[in-house]
């Protein structure tokens, strides 16, 4: 959930055994999604504070080792600023065998994803606008054949749809939250606050995504 205090060193989760470590530049214990405005979180809830182009300002987990083309990943996100750049990661795996993960796309604003590092997917442009200044629940939902975004908060719920062949990835490497680590120097880090990060190793569907964000809401 990434509740813990400032300067705590770990980030820990609730399946078991995916601890994950904060790296020296990312803050946990930031202002979350707080009640109010959403009533399903706690009113001191925290998150975690990331930015754009700053060395080590990203949350490390261990390999989930899915094996898989069927999975969901989920965070609520709160951009400070436009993203300065494209493909800023969100909840990102580049090692091993694998690329994988939920991003901004190839429109520095627009919400993206990657799968098997294919242009044709990390390339796709969703239409899908992250607001800057307020939280939204961002997912990618992903199918053998096709790949659901999502982007929820009190503006509005939006969806897009992509379809293409999606192979199965092993996720057999570090998995980061906050960066899309293919550059050292958080060229593609998130700028902003991060929190209640998940994945499941099956895709969701859409009532299951709009049930996450009512449970937060209330609406």
């Amino acid at each position: 959930r990434l509740n813990e205090a400032a300067g705590s060193p770990y980030a820990f989760d609730y399946f078991g055994g995916y601890t994950a470590t904060y790296q020296s530049a990312a803050y946990p214990g930031q202002p979350g999604p707080q009640n109010p405005p959403f009533p399903g979180f706690e009113p001191a809830n925290t998150g975690v504070a990331f930015s754009s182009y700053t060395y080590s300002s990203s949350i490390a987990a261990p390999p989930l080792n899915l094996n898989t083309n069927t999975v969901t990943l989920t965070a609520w996100i709160y951009p400070t600023t436009d993203m300065p750049t494209n493909y800023v990661g969100l909840v990102y795996q580049r090692q091993g065998l694998t690329v994988a993960g939920l991003s901004y796309g190839n429109s520095a604003n627009h919400l993206g994803y990657n799968w098997n590092d294919v242009a044709a997917d990390s390339g796709w442009d969703s239409g899908l606008t992250v607001p800057v200044g307020q939280w939204s629940l961002v997912a990618a939902v992903i199918e053998p054949t096709r790949a659901t975004l999502y982007v929820y908060n009190q503006s509005g719920q939006l969806a897009a749809a992509h379809s293409l062949p999606h192979i199965v990835q092993p996720f057999d490497g570090t998995t980061y939250i906050g960066t899309d680590p293919l550059y050292a120097d958080g060229t593609r880090n998130f700028n902003g606050y991060i929190d209640e990060v998940a994945v499941w190793n099956r895709s969701l569907s859409g009532e299951e995504i709009a049930g996450l964000y009512t449970a937060a809401s209330g609406k």
